[in-house]
């Protein structure tokens, strides 16, 4: 496991130095020029879920939320299945 990390670690390194197709500039380029300052540390307290709602995975892999319409989306081999 540690070898497929390394290997996975290496080829995404070599995609955040890799310019973009006709520029210079590549994701770590705009990463450093434009997010990471951006960043805020994370919070002390970890998150604590507001309510908890048991809902069928739709054939579209997604679950909606009826109180805010929105959409949010699911491992496909849950589809069907209550989560």
């Amino acid at each position: 496991m540690k070898d497929l990390n390394k290997a996975l670690f290496e080829q995404l390194e070599l995609l955040n130095e890799k310019p973009y197709k006709n520029t210079p500039y590549s994701r770590r380029y705009f990463f450093d020029q434009q997010e990471k300052l951006l960043l805020k540390p994370l919070p002390a307290l970890p998150f604590l879920p507001k309510k908890a709602v048991r809902l069928t995975v739709q054939r579209n892999y997604h679950v909606q939320l009826t109180e805010d319409h929105h959409y949010y989306s699911v491992p496909y081999r849950y589809v069907g299945k209550k989560v």
